[in-house]
């Protein structure tokens, strides 16, 4: 009857990260990495739309730059759909030119285990933040994410779980 339910508990966790993303967030560094070391694109295309939906409520312009295999349409604010396999120039200026467009653009990188490419895509991240399922992140993934990571001078600065 007190406690919270596994919905309510994961929303909860989507309010307190987009409210933490408004508030600490700068204009000039507002590209917001997140992959992590279980590779369930659905749910992670599913929260990355919730935590732009909730960012919406702070009267922030956000985007999506998906480069995790675009998964749903969203109707509030603007999603774009980047290669996976490349990471070239154009790619590049498409990044740039979003963190100067919105207040805060979300980049859905696939998981580093299974996508080389998304070490490229999360360098241009000014924060990268790691999605892991409880109970199903395997503990050697999430430390083998981890070595790679700090092998490209990627720093995390914060892990989203999710039941």
């Amino acid at each position: 009857m007190f406690g919270l339910n596994k919905k309510d508990s994961v929303n909860q966790s989507i309010k307190y990260i987009a409210r933490f993303l408004v508030k600490n967030i700068e204009k000039s560094k507002n590209i917001i990495g997140i992959t992590g070391s279980y590779d369930n694109k659905k749910m992670k295309f599913s929260i990355c739309k919730k935590i732009c939906e909730e960012i919406l409520e702070y009267k922030k312009s956000v985007c999506i730059l998906d480069t995790d295999y675009m998964l749903g349409s969203t109707e509030k604010f603007e999603t774009k759909s980047l290669s996976s396999v490349v990471f070239d120039e154009v790619i590049r200026e498409e990044i740039s030119n979003s963190s100067h467009s919105y207040d805060i653009v979300i980049m859905n990188a696939p998981c580093i285990l299974s996508n080389v490419v998304s070490l490229d895509y999360l360098s241009l991240c000014n924060k990268i933040f790691l999605l892991e399922r409880y109970m199903y992140t395997k503990y050697n993934d999430f430390e083998n994410i981890l070595g790679k990571l700090k092998d490209n001078n990627l720093v995390v600065s914060g892990i989203i779980s999710y039941s």
